[in-house]
């Protein structure tokens, strides 16, 4: 089963604040924007395990307006 609450990049407050201390604005975003692509990364694989596991059944049924 695929779960909802994996469609979407979300960054908390506080690990933003993590990110951008000490790093200028163009650092920051960088460093948020590298954060976003591994976790779509992270988001890919899991979406092709939760396919695999079910590989041998006639449907499967999943939303498909992904982030």
């Amino acid at each position: 089963m695929l779960e909802e609450n994996m469609h979407k990049f979300r960054l908390a407050k506080e690990k933003r604040e993590e990110v951008e201390k000490d790093k200028t604005p163009a650092e920051a975003a960088k460093a948020i924007k590298e954060m976003q692509i591994t976790y779509e990364a992270e988001y890919a694989l899991y979406l092709g395990r939760a396919m695999m596991r079910y590989q041998y059944r006639e449907f499967m049924l999943a939303p498909y307006n992904f982030g």
